[in-house]
């Protein structure tokens, strides 16, 4: 039991540090580097009888974020967004792609991130931050 937990964990370590990656080579705009990784993990970690393998929803998340940006533009948006609900939990996972995920968003398909809400505050108070 505790060999079947560990191969679960580090798996499940393998595939987060593979969703990591992908956003931070989608933000350098460096999709070269990006699909020759994706290309790697997917040949060392594809089931070797043809069979499907089953990979976690952070991978799927990752080859679909790919996908979805190389093809670009605002008629993707719809779906880019459609992904990013649909594995909110696997965006959470850090908190740091909680706020990187939509700087993808704003790059690859124009869409606005909501406003921060301190700076809601700071402009309905009126501290637009120019000092004069």
């Amino acid at each position: 039991m505790e060999v079947s937990e560990n191969a679960h964990k580090s798996s499940l370590t393998r595939d987060v540090c593979l969703m990591s990656a992908t956003i931070q080579f989608l933000l350098l705009r460096n999709m070269r580097d990006l699909t020759a990784l994706l290309e790697r993990f997917e040949k060392l970690f594809s089931s070797q009888d043809g069979r499907e393998s089953h990979l976690s929803r952070y991978v799927g998340f990752s080859f679909w974020l790919v996908k979805i940006c190389q093809r670009g533009g605002e008629s993707t948006a719809k779906l880019f967004q459609w992904l990013c609900g649909s594995f909110r939990h696997e965006t959470q996972f850090d908190k740091a792609w909680g706020a990187e995920v939509p700087k993808i968003g704003k790059t690859y398909f124009n869409i606005q991130p909501p406003p921060n809400m301190m700076d809601m505050l700071s402009s309905m108070l009126g501290g637009g931050g120019g000092g004069k």
